[in-house]
């Protein structure tokens, strides 16, 4: 099971080599997840480039299940948020929700975020 990241989904998007990685690991797995805030961080990137939204959304949605935030995950958001922050203060709230559905979902994250460096079950493109 994969999770894909506001960052793959660019890389994806923009067919650059990291999104011929992405596009592989689309392929090869049945159980793709992408969370909620993923979408809603696409949304805000299209709409700064006056792009049109609509057939990346339908295609993400085709591509992969949506998880939004549940007890689980939000019980888990402020410990991540705050462990991470000690050691990297870029790390943000929306790392947080990303990274705690993925630990949740037991999901390897694919992301390009740098952020994410060091912690368990991730892949950064390079």
């Amino acid at each position: 099971m994969i999770l894909i990241d506001s960052s793959a989904w660019i890389e994806y998007f923009e067919g650059s080599k990291q999104g011929v990685i992405v596009k592989g690991y689309i392929e090869k797995n049945q159980d793709v997840l992408t969370p909620s805030i993923v979408l809603a961080e696409l949304s805000i990137k299209a709409a700064k480039e006056k792009l049109d939204f609509n057939e990346h959304l339908n295609f993400i949605k085709s591509q992969s299940m949506i998880i939004g935030l549940n007890d689980e995950i939000i019980k888990n958001i402020g410990v991540i948020y705050l462990k991470q922050r000690k050691i990297k203060s870029g790390f943000g709230i929306v790392d947080s929700i990303v990274y705690a559905t993925s630990s949740i979902k037991k999901s390897m994250l694919i992301t390009k975020d740098q952020d994410f460096e060091g912690l368990d079950n991730v892949e950064i493109l390079k």
